[in-house]
């Protein structure tokens, strides 16, 4: 279990990176100190333990689509019941928690061929792994700095959108690199 002393601190650490939004700062700046945060807690929070899972499940479901299978509805359901089992057996553990609804969003964007380039199971566990790092990054602090900075510091929802989507774009090469850890 994790010590809630060790992450304490991380917390702290997420509330800079919120307050960092919150003004405005580059959106380089607001990344970098994202993916450190975000590179501790995973380290403290030991990953993310249903990655080996959340890939086999993805993998699995991938190949389905690939070959534009009839099976697809049937694997719809069986990935959707193994993903369930995933969450009660993690608990109380967020980033497997974060993980798992990635997962079934990954899903989804195999089925409608949003991310139709995902060809070789390589492609989609390096895919899979920098999702989960922006996800956490995006649940621990950007969503919510985005919704409280409309009528602040961005005059409306769409400007936040624009300085949000702009962070996200900063995070990439780095969640991917972060990702990387989580897979090992």
């Amino acid at each position: 279990m994790i010590d809630n002393d060790e992450l304490t601190p991380i917390i702290g650490k997420w509330r800079d990176v919120f307050e960092k939004f919150l003004r405005g700062e580059p959106s380089s700046k607001i990344a970098s100190e994202a993916l450190q945060v975000a590179e501790k807690m995973f380290k403290v929070g030991y990953g993310c333990p249903v990655f080996p899972q959340l890939e086999a499940a993805l993998h699995e479901y991938n190949r389905v689509c690939l070959q534009n299978s009839l099976l697809i509805m049937d694997m719809q359901n069986r990935l959707s019941q193994q993903l369930v089992v995933l969450t009660a057996q993690v608990k109380d553990h967020r980033v497997s928690h974060v993980a798992i609804r990635t997962a079934r969003r990954i899903a989804i964007e195999l089925t409608v061929g949003v991310v139709p380039s995902l060809q070789s199971d390589e492609e989609l566990s390096t895919y899979l792994a920098t999702e989960i790092v922006k996800d956490v990054i995006c649940h621990c602090c950007l969503d919510a700095a985005r919704a409280i900075s409309v009528g602040g510091i961005y005059a409306d929802n769409a400007k936040a959108f624009e300085a949000y989507r702009a962070v996200l774009q900063c995070l990439e090469a780095g969640a991917r690199q972060v990702g990387q850890q989580l897979r090992q």
